[in-house]
């Protein structure tokens, strides 16, 4: 990689009016021997991001008689950081190759849902940040193809339209604050720029501790944990509103004929914001088992429906390696809110923060925790809690359980307003956990796949 032949070229998009822009990026890669600049005035538009779409399908067009298998595509803001290095690009571009990879991104300031896949690449299913990318050319039609929506970003748009995402860590680009954006407008704030990057940077270093604390496969469980728990029954706290006969009904049919469960109907707690009654109502359960020898419980809702996954056996194995693993809540199945989950093992992902709690597991361990914890009446939510005080939490997947939809809601108002919205929720939930698990199939490909024979020493 090091032994380049000639210099390699870079696209770089820059409107004619922002000499400021072009004096900083031709002096950006001056000490870069390995790159030759190409200037593309950038297309205007009353949209920027509009203006960049379409200035990057026409780099991509006078490719279009080449043969190279990428090129790279840098917007005039991009700046190297002390992290670049040619040699080191050049392994995670042969990397990527092997990775099947339709883009490569220097850096990111925000991402969401991000996995590791080797020592520097990352997988990303959404994000913002395209100062310095490679494209490469079997991704060049799918571009060409798109269709760019009115309130389309760049960023956004090329990750819905691809799987094969993946950004280097650490970061070998970020974007020089100059006080203005002419793409993102939000970014006219000063100093935003510069915190996004960081913040975002930050992020992937936990999410890299997290994967390093989950890197072991949790070891076998011994067989009498397994047998002990089938003989005595679960503790369930089913939380319902003496009103709502139809909830009770129908979680009271849920539960019937499972032996593995003992269930005790909770009276909710009433408040004038549902939200705040339900964290009450879970305090109050927490009094409630506190005194007992129980090394966990069950909290549920009344609007909790078991899937066609759950199987009694295997979520009594999953109670007890996630108690081996110290996690503090079990969920049974999560909304699509998150912004990241790991896999764990073959059925559980550790989860950043969770919405839905009409199904948790909670062991003794956070007790304590819950009772401490104070509550904002007016502005938290009891999810919202319960991921915030703790970050040892994972959820079943497949999803065991889901929410029932009443066409109502007493917890939260939001899904009073939108017909399905709740089971769109858990859709999106399920989608966004099965490309990250999809992802994580690459960790395993990349052990073994051949090396590339890319000449990346020319374009």
């Amino acid at each position: 990689m090091s032994n380049h032949n000639q210099p390699i070229p870079v696209f770089v998009v820059n409107l004619k009016k922002r000499e400021d822009r072009r004096k900083h990026i031709v002096n950006e890669f001056s000490g870069y021997g390995e790159y030759c600049v190409r200037l593309v005035e950038a297309i205007e538009s009353e949209r920027g991001t509009r203006g960049l779409w379409e200035t990057i399908k026409k780099v991509i067009r006078s490719q279009a008689g080449t043969n190279e298998d990428f090129i790279f595509i840098c917007e005039d803001d991009h700046q190297f950081t002390a992290d670049y290095s040619w040699d080191f690009l050049g392994d995670c571009i042969r990397e990527a190759m092997k990775l099947d990879a339709d883009i490569l991104l220097g850096g990111i300031s925000s991402a969401k849902r991000a996995l590791p896949i080797t020592g520097a690449l990352w997988w990303v299913d959404d994000f913002s940040g395209f100062q310095f990318t490679v494209l490469f050319r079997k991704f060049f039609q799918v571009i060409l193809d798109a269709q760019f929506e009115e309130n389309d970003a760049v960023d956004h748009k090329i990750a819905s339209i691809t799987e094969n995402k993946f950004f280097v860590y650490p970061f070998i680009s970020t974007q020089r604050d100059f006080g203005y954006s002419d793409v993102t407008p939000q970014n006219n704030e000063e100093g935003r720029v510069d915190a996004l990057f960081a913040q975002t940077a930050e992020s992937i270093l936990q999410l890299s501790r997290v994967n390093s604390f989950y890197s072991t496969p949790p070891s076998p469980i011994p067989e009498y944990l397994v047998e002990s728990l089938n003989k005595i029954a679960l503790p369930v706290y089913v939380i319902n509103l003496p009103e709502r006969r139809d909830r009770l009904e129908h979680i009271l049919s849920q539960f019937s004929g499972r032996k593995e469960f003992e269930v005790t109907i909770v009276e909710a707690s009433k408040h004038k914001r549902g939200a705040a009654g339900l964290w009450a109502s879970i305090r109050r359960i927490i009094q409630m088992a506190e005194p007992t020898e129980e090394d966990l419980i069950i909290i549920c809702e009344d609007d909790h429906t078991f899937t066609e996954h759950y199987d009694s056996e295997q979520f009594i194995r999953n109670i007890i390696e996630a108690y081996f693993q110290g996690t503090d809540i079990l969920v049974g199945g999560a909304c699509g809110g998150f912004i990241h989950a790991i896999p764990v093992s073959e059925k559980r992902f550790w989860i950043s923060h969770f919405y839905c709690t009409q199904f948790i597991v909670i062991y003794r361990s956070l007790f304590k925790r819950i009772l401490d914890e104070p509550f904002d009446d007016e502005l938290l939510t009891a999810d919202g809690l319960l991921s915030d005080i703790t970050s040892n939490k994972q959820v079943l997947f497949p999803f065991i359980s889901v929410q029932r939809d009443f066409g109502y809601s007493d917890v939260t108002s939001s899904n009073n307003l939108v017909k399905g919205r709740v089971e769109q929720m858990f859709e999106t939930g399920r989608e966004r956990l099965e490309a990250i698990q999809k992802a994580a199939m690459k960790r395993v490909r990349s052990d073994y796949l051949p090396p590339t024979d890319t000449d990346l020493t020319k374009l």
